[in-house]
């Protein structure tokens, strides 16, 4: 006869779930999702992967999902398909408003600059702070595990929650920006090209690091950065060429539909605030699915 487990933590619910390495039992409600080789499963507030008590032993091999509601098992959809369903990510409350603020966001700052560009800086960087937490809030909790959008930063807590990010997003932005200013000086168009490449492709990799490690510490250590990307080359290159491609169309497409009606830029705007916030799904779940080739942290 099969045991019956409860829960650790609720003795009256049933277990669903135990961990592989404290062998402790929890429900549904007691443990967190994690990502492990392109699929999704349960562990254990120890860091120790869980299997279900559901199945045989023969099947508890197999990685399941968290159970959304009692008794409920789900097999998750593999990397690629994860990476597909960025798409539907901002289409959620909170994803579609911050689309709409960013372009209030947007014009409210443009305005400020052509009025009184004194007052264009605090508006700014309250603007670009907001809207930095939010999209690093974004890429940590998808590189959490977690399928929601995440919710707002918290505005009593303006230096860390809102300025610190905005900040670390400019500082990484100057910094995959250096090549540039060097060709700018020198005046060489041969190096103007590659910097531009060579920024956009360290961009993304740079802004995960600072994220994750909510420091700019990263900035100093250029070629852990360079390695990680070496060692994740096909997949980073890839998410790299999906999302080039995409602003390339967002951006052909509102500066033509500048030079015929500047107001038909709007729905470009909208477009590019949906593809910043599908860029940040992106690069959360690469790191989920490329943590253990990453070199931040040695």
């Amino acid at each position: 006869m099969t045991e019956l487990l409860y829960c650790k933590n609720h003795p009256q619910t049933s277990a669903l779930w135990q961990c592989d390495w404290c062998h402790s039992t929890w429900c549904g409600q007691c443990v967190r999702a994690i990502q492990l080789s392109g699929l999704t499963t349960a562990a254990c507030h120890c860091g120790g992967g869980c299997h279900t008590t559901q199945v045989t032993n023969k099947d508890r091999n197999m990685v399941y999902s968290r159970p959304k509601n009692l008794g409920e098992i789900q097999i998750i959809k593999g990397k690629w398909s994860s990476y597909l369903n960025a798409l539907f990510y901002p289409f959620s409350v909170n994803g579609i408003l911050l689309v709409i603020i960013g372009v209030i966001g947007y014009f409210i700052t443009s305005l400020v600059l052509v009025i009184n560009i004194l007052g264009f800086l605090p508006i700014f960087a309250v603007y670009t702070g907001f809207m930095a937490a939010c999209y690093q809030n974004a890429l940590r909790t998808s590189s959490e595990g977690r399928e929601d959008f995440p919710d707002w930063p918290d505005i009593t807590e303006f230096l860390s929650d809102i300025l610190v990010p905005g900040f670390h997003w400019v500082a990484c932005s100057l910094y995959c920006l250096i090549p540039l200013f060097i060709a700018i000086y020198i005046q060489s168009f041969p190096l103007f090209l590659i910097s531009i490449v060579l920024g956009a492709l360290l961009w993304p990799i740079t802004l995960c690091a600072v994220t994750m490690t909510q420091s700019l510490a990263p900035l100093f250590r250029p070629h852990a950065l360079i390695a990680s990307i070496w060692r994740t080359a096909g997949e980073y290159f890839a998410i790299l060429l999906i999302s080039g491609v995409i602003f390339g169309l967002i951006t052909l497409m509102t500066v033509f539909a500048a030079l015929i009606n500047p107001w038909a830029t709007i729905p470009g705007l909208f477009l590019y605030f949906y593809y910043m916030c599908v860029v940040m799904r992106l690069l959360g779940l690469f790191l989920v699915f490329n943590e253990d080739r990453l070199e931040w942290f040695g």
